[in-house]
């Protein structure tokens, strides 16, 4: 009872002094000046991942450099951890643990999953591709699976007649979120080009788009910065 009294007591006291900042400058202001935590956000109020996702990817990462014996094995680990990304694909590609988990990951996804990947990042009529591939961290993730385009080989029918459907599905959600990144980087070509990551995001689709891809950027920490301008290393 003395112990719940005296946390009731700690609350209303914390509740008097949380009170002041927020008549001086408003909610947001306090929330700004404590940095977001309270709603674990980041820089302009931008959501952030939580900390416990961060742990799940980081370990996701410890386990893609172990490798896999089998394919089988390879296929589950990659559907398991591609569900938890599911409906958070923005915030875990814009997260530097996440972001660089993903690029490692979507080599080993197939192009129907790399596909609903970008149709996740890209929102209704690609609307969310600029943000993302203009993002430090999030660009890295959308050339990644640009670059999965060049496995289309592999999961297409030998036979234009072939009656195989399922491999055709496998390759035209990605094709489609090419077409509609493609269509973005169109209408906003001049902010693209002269942003310092979204840039490298219409390099790497042009290469697609060209069928002469070059090799991945070499850049390991996609959220540090280097005076050093990518892709010269």
């Amino acid at each position: 009872m003395v112990a719940k009294v005296g946390g009731d007591k700690l609350q209303k006291e914390g509740a008097r002094k949380r009170r002041h900042p927020a008549e001086d400058g408003g909610k947001e202001d306090w929330k700004k000046k404590r940095g977001g935590r309270a709603m674990a956000q980041g820089d302009g109020g931008r959501k952030r991942l939580d900390a416990l996702s961060v742990g799940y990817f980081r370990r996701v990462g410890e386990r893609l450099s172990e490798g896999f014996e089998e394919d089988e094995e390879r296929e589950m680990f990659v559907e398991n951890v591609l569900a938890e990304v599911k409906d958070k694909a923005s915030l875990v590609a814009t997260d530097r643990t996440g972001s660089i988990t993903l690029q490692r990951l979507l080599p080993l996804a197939s192009p129907e999953q790399v596909g609903e990947v970008l149709a996740e990042l890209g929102g209704e009529l690609g609307a969310r591709f600029k943000e993302v591939s203009c993002n430090r961290c999030g660009g890295h993730v959308v050339e990644s699976a640009l670059r999965q385009m060049s496995r289309w080989e592999e999961f297409s029918p030998k036979d234009p007649s072939s009656e195989e459907d399922d491999e055709v599905e496998s390759t035209g959600t990605l094709e489609t979120q090419l077409l509609s990144l493609s269509q973005v980087v169109r209408d906003n070509s001049a902010e693209f080009i002269r942003h310092v990551h979204g840039s490298h995001v219409v390099r790497t689709l042009l290469h697609v788009l060209g069928g002469c891809l070059g090799p991945p950027r070499t850049e390991a920490r996609p959220g540090k910065h280097t005076d050093t301008p990518r892709g010269t290393r």
